[in-house]
C-alpha cells in the first residue's frame, strides 16, 4: 500500500473515533436535556425542568471541551485553515 493509501485510512480511523467521541460527549447531554424536558411537559411538574437546566450547564462545558479538544485539526488535511 502506498503512504497516501495508509494516511487516508489513518485520517478515516481518526474521524470515526471523533464522531463517536461527540456523540458521547455531546449527545448524551443533550438526550439528556431533551429527556428532562419532556418529562416536565408530560407530568406537568415545574421542578423537573431543574435537572434538565443542570445537564444543560455541563452540556456547554462538554461542547467548550470537545472543541478545544478536537484531533482534527492534527490532520493536516486542509479541513481547518493553516491559522497556527
Amino acid at each position: 500500500m502506498s503512504d497516501s493509501k495508509i494516511d487516508q485510512a489513518t485520517a478515516a480511523k481518526l474521524a470515526d473515533k471523533e464522531m463517536y467521541r461527540w456523540m458521547v460527549g455531546f449527545g448524551t447531554p443533550c438526550a439528556l436535556v431533551a429527556f428532562f424536558t419532556s418529562l416536565t411537559f408530560a407530568f406537568d411538574q415545574f421542578w423537573m425542568i431543574g435537572p434538565a437546566i443542570f445537564v444543560l450547564i455541563g452540556t456547554i462545558f462538554a461542547l467548550v471541551y470537545l472543541t478545544l479538544t478536537t484531533d482534527l485539526n492534527e490532520t493536516g488535511d486542509g479541513f481547518y485553515a493553516e491559522s497556527h
